[in-house]
């Protein structure tokens, strides 16, 4: 009886902290997972800002006239906040990111072709397009 006795308040001590550790880890999840949304919002800020002042996207203004891609603009632009964000990004994005420095790479060692730089302009469009539409889920 008397070792219940001394065993009861142990047993409420283990408990307690067991309780105590699993609340204190879901509230470090849930101050993770909102920086992470505060940085990815403030990441998307700052592309879709720099995307409006100067976008590397070239459309083409007359019909018959091919899409430009101005590779200089995009890595002194977005670039740089795309790599340093892809973390918090779906993966939809840095895969699309990783395969634009691959056709970047193509065109640097073979000379750019039409098609690559069609198939460039065409992934930044859609990362930019993915962004807008994620946007608001990011606040």
């Amino acid at each position: 009886m008397q070792i219940l006795q001394a065993l009861l308040p142990l047993i409420g001590v283990i408990i307690g902290g067991f309780v105590s550790y699993l609340a204190q880890t879901a509230n470090q999840k849930r101050i993770e997972k909102n920086k992470d949304r505060r940085q990815k919002t403030i990441a998307y800020n700052e592309i879709l800002k720099r995307e409006g002042e100067n976008s590397p996207l070239e459309p083409p203004i007359h019909s018959g006239e091919n899409k430009e891609f101005d590779w200089k603009n995009y890595v002194e632009g977005n670039r740089r906040i795309l790599y340093d964000n892809l973390h918090l990004f779906d993966f939809n994005i840095a895969d699309k990111v990783l395969h634009i420095d691959y056709l970047g790479e193509k065109a640097e060692a073979l000379g750019p072709e039409q098609e690559d730089i069609d198939w460039v302009y065409n992934l930044y469009f859609e990362i930019i397009d993915w962004i807008k539409k994620d946007y608001p889920k990011s606040k």
